[in-house]
C-alpha cells in the first residue's frame, strides 16, 4: 500500500511559500518569472542568469515594426552558455496570410519567425523551448501578425527547431534579426521558465 504525505503547501525553508498543492491535485507556483521587458526603441533583449535546473522557457510577446521585403527584419530567438550562440540551429518557420500567399523557410542562425513585408506590422505570439535532454533544446511556438500600413493583411505563423548547446543553457536572446532595426512603442515581452 502506497504512503500518502497529506500537505497543500510546499515551503522554502525561509518561510515563503514554493508551490501549492490544489484540492484538485494541480500544482502551482512553479513557474517563475524571468521578467518582463519593454523593447520600445531597442533591437531586442537577452535575459540572462536562466538557471541550469530550467527544463522548459517561454517568451510571450507583442511587436511592433517597421519592416522591410527582407529576411535580416523578422523577429529571431537566440539562446546561449556564457554567451549567445549564432549557428548551430536547425530551424524551421512557415506562414499563411489572408492573401492566401504562404511559404516557408529555414534558418541556422537561430529560431525565427517567418515572415517580412513592407510596412508596419503588429505580431504577437510566443517561444517556447523544451529540454529534450542535457544540453539539448527544442523549440515549438506560434504568432499572428496584422500589417497596419498599405494593404491590410492578417496571418499566423508557426516555428519549431532544435539547438544543442556545448553546456547549459543560461541566457534567452529576442530580436530582430539584423541587429539595428529597432522595435515600436508598445513592443514587449515576457520570459517565464519552469524547473
Amino acid at each position: 500500500m502506497a504512503s500518502i504525505i497529506g500537505v497543500n503547501e510546499i515551503q522554502h525553508t525561509n518561510g515563503t511559500s514554493a508551490a501549492t498543492i490544489g484540492s484538485d491535485g494541480f500544482f502551482s507556483g512553479t513557474m517563475t518569472s524571468g521578467g518582463r521587458q519593454s523593447l520600445a526603441s531597442s533591437n531586442g533583449y537577452t535575459w540572462t542568469g536562466i538557471p541550469s535546473t530550467a527544463k522548459r522557457i517561454i517568451i510571450v510577446y507583442r511587436l511592433y515594426f517597421t519592416q522591410a521585403s527582407d529576411a535580416n527584419k523578422t523577429t529571431i530567438m537566440r539562446v546561449g552558455n556564457g554567451s549567445i550562440v549564432s549557428s548551430g540551429y536547425e530551424t524551421a518557420s512557415s506562414y499563411i496570410d489572408s492573401n492566401s500567399a504562404d511559404g516557408a523557410q529555414a534558418d541556422t542562425t537561430g529560431f525565427h519567425s517567418y515572415y517580412w513585408n513592407n510596412g508596419d506590422q503588429n505580431q504577437f505570439g510566443k517561444y517556447e523551448l523544451t529540454n529534450l535532454d542535457g544540453n539539448n533544446w527544442v523549440v515549438n511556438g506560434q504568432a499572428a501578425f496584422t500589417e497596419v500600413a498599405g494593404a491590410s493583411t492578417a496571418g499566423v505563423i508557426t516555428h519549431s527547431g532544435f539547438i544543442s548547446l556545448t553546456s547549459a543553457l543560461d541566457r534567452v536572446q529576442l530580436k530582430i534579426k539584423d541587429g539595428t532595426t529597432t522595435y515600436n512603442a508598445n513592443s514587449e515581452a515576457s520570459l517565464w521558465y519552469i524547473g
